[in-house]
């Protein structure tokens, strides 16, 4: 029996039904959007894994970009009868009268925009022989088009009533707390032979991707060790232990405000309970350079918010990054390269031991008896010691990338960045390099202006407005896009779609909130900052 249209067939009419919902109620769009975001890596494994067509799976991939769409056509038809109806012209005085920060990350933001369509239909001849192939293009154009999209959408529907942003961020908690609950599960009951069997190199293969991990999974499903073996990382709805990671650490913050905000004050304790999920899911991705950040987000939360709920952030957040690097080494599940289950998840050893001892049958020989002494202070070790393959990996990128940049001001053209249906010439890995060597250094400004407005602007409106719904958004752009920016140093983070909505949606929304604070509070904080 055919399984694929008992699945593909609900997903249809569900992405139908979204977009409908979308379009009559666009700020829940926004949040449906993020839950959606969560899970889409693993409902495409799921497509492929029952056999799927190709181009079926395809299409409900675009689910995503249908539901921007549909959000962006709506902000441009209430614009048009905004102008209509004269309330355009007070929008323009509005922003004309805005503080010149405001103005600068919204010029910016457009600028950064226009360059990107430019760079859209530039002849390829202009970049030589190796200039990027057409799919290069349009998934380069894909992933940086992104940026201001969700800038716009979080700008415009920020100046809606605030209900709409409440449950987008309620809905985001609540995602990435059963993110974490689903990795829990995989990490300690899915053996690990389980994702190749389920069809994870064919989902590569559609995807553009060629991995060179064992069984041909990604490479970051797991951490080297000075053994030789391969310690599990928690991948979960993502598929990534990146997702996770990257995610988190903008979803900490936001769930920081949330806890001093009136409007979430019934769910208070469902908000601790989905905080300690989210510290404890980071700290089982194993994603270093994340775990560090984080630590350091939460102790700035401390300094410059001084609440005692800061401190018990700090206080999980510590625990949570020691169990990460010193503990789970010593517990997680590991195999060796031909994914033979030297220590096997502990929930599925234990289910496996009650099922013996039911059936009175002695534990066969073989990998996972114990033998293997595991490593205990090996992330540690390796980090130190700066023999870590993928901390080489990323400084080599940097030392590799940035002449790259300096030898072409101009850009080597729109997806020369990505390696996906084509060979890459652009530097590897890092967001922010990547930008520079699709679209130059002008590019690179407009983008690195736009950012670095839109989280002090976002960190301008938490000081001044320390609680209220908007809050936690604000805390969000502010304190996670401080923390992302090592991380945009060093990874592909825009490549990451759950990292590009929330920080972008956020600063958006962040910048219509301080763009809404009466001037003489304006006037009064830059004074102070001034001093």
């Amino acid at each position: 029996m055919t399984l694929w249209p008992v699945i593909a067939v609900p997903l249809l009419v569900g992405v139908a039904l979204l977009i409908w919902w979308t379009w009559r109620r666009p700020v829940w769009g926004l949040a449906v959007l993020m839950g959606g975001i969560a899970f889409h890596n693993l409902a495409v494994l799921l497509l492929v894994s029952v056999d799927t067509p190709a181009l079926l799976v395809r299409v409900l991939q675009l689910w995503k970009e249908a539901v921007i769409a549909v959000l962006l056509v709506k902000v441009v038809v209430e614009i048009i009868q905004g102008a209509r109806t004269g309330r355009a012209a007070g929008w323009l005085d509005s922003w004309k009268a805005s503080s010149m920060g405001v103005k600068v990350t919204d010029l910016s933001v457009a600028a950064f925009s226009t360059l990107l369509v430019v760079y859209l239909f530039l002849p390829q001849p202009l970049f030589g022989p190796e200039a990027p192939s057409l799919g290069q293009r349009v998934i380069g154009f894909r992933l940086l088009a992104l940026i201001p999209a969700f800038y716009v959408l979080g700008r415009y529907w920020a100046m809606k009533p605030p209900v709409g942003l409440a449950v987008m961020m309620g809905v985001t908690l609540a995602a990435a707390a059963a993110v974490g609950l689903l990795g829990f599960f995989e990490l300690w009951f899915v053996p690990t032979s389980v994702w190749p069997s389920i069809g994870m190199a064919d989902l590569s293969s559609l995807q553009g991707y060629a991995y060179g991990g064992p069984a041909g999974l990604p490479e970051n499903f797991f951490q080297a060790t000075s053994s030789g073996l391969l310690l599990r990382r928690m991948v979960s709805s993502y598929l990534s232990p990146l997702g996770i990671a990257y995610t988190g650490l903008l979803v900490v913050p936001m769930a920081v405000g949330m806890l001093d905000s009136p409007t979430f004050a019934r769910v208070r304790r469902w908000v601790w309970v989905a905080l300690v999920i989210v510290v404890a899911a980071i700290a089982m991705s194993l994603t270093r350079l994340a775990i560090l950040c984080l630590v350091a987000e939460a102790a700035a939360l401390v300094v410059v918010l001084r609440r005692k709920e800061a401190v018990a952030v700090l206080g999980l957040v510590v625990s949570g990054a020691l169990f990460g690097l010193l503990l789970y080494p010593s517990l997680g599940p590991i195999v060796d390269h031909q994914l033979t289950d030297i220590r096997p998840p502990a929930g599925a050893a234990l289910v496996t031991a009650v099922i013996r001892q039911a059936s009175d049958r002695p534990p066969g020989p073989g990998a996972g008896d114990g033998t293997v002494p595991p490593p205990t202070s090996d992330i540690i070790d390796q980090m130190v010691s700066g023999e870590d393959s993928s901390i080489r990996g990323h400084i080599r990128a940097l030392v590799e990338g940035l002449p790259l940049v300096i030898r072409n001001p101009a850009g080597l053209g729109l997806g020369a960045s990505t390696f996906r249906f084509g060979t890459g010439t652009g530097p590897e890995e890092s967001a922010i390099l990547g930008i520079a060597g699709e679209l130059g250094v002008a590019g690179l400004i407009f983008a690195l202006v736009s950012y670095g407005g839109s989280v002090l602007l976002a960190f301008a409106c938490a000081w001044r407005q320390p609680s209220g719904t908007h809050v936690g958004l604000a805390l969000l752009a502010a304190f996670g896009g401080a923390a992302l920016l090592p991380v945009a140093l060093t990874s592909a983070v825009w490549g990451d779609f759950s990292v590009t909505y929330l920080f972008w949606t956020a600063a958006g929304a962040s910048v219509t909130a301080y763009a809404a604070l009466p001037r003489r509070s304006r006037a009064v904080l830059s004074a102070v900052g001034s001093a």
